[in-house]
């Protein structure tokens, strides 16, 4: 993805030189650059095959950034959100159920005074 972006950038500032674009090449923009940014139009069949290369890297990098999300990643956040919906909903109804077990849950004197103090 970081290669295809910094391609279509190269790419981008080759067509406003092609196109004579001088406002563009001399000002501090913020923000993504856009082909529409670099292309005042014109420049013949140097600027076509370079708007051509740009559509189809843009169509390349669409498709990385789609395919990126699809794999064991996503199965791994929903595995999360998944365990934390769980997790909520027993710690909301009766957390005795995880932590009933345990001598700390149930005697509260033997907690510090910091965590008394907050419930």
């Amino acid at each position: 993805v970081v290669n295809l972006e910094r391609d279509l950038f190269n790419l981008r500032v080759e067509l406003a030189r092609l196109t004579d674009n001088d406002d563009f090449l001399r000002a501090d923009f913020e923000g993504p650059l856009t082909t529409e940014m670099c292309d005042s139009g014109g420049g013949g069949e140097g600027a076509d095959a370079v708007r051509a290369k740009i559509a189809k890297k843009e169509k390349d990098l669409a498709i990385e950034r789609r395919s990126v999300f699809r794999g064991w990643l996503k199965n791994v956040f929903l595995f999360q959100a998944l365990l934390s919906a769980v997790l909520s909903y027993v710690m909301a109804t009766s957390p005795a159920t995880l932590f009933g077990r345990f001598d700390w849950y149930n005697n509260v004197a033997n907690m510090d005074t910091s965590i008394t103090v907050l419930g």
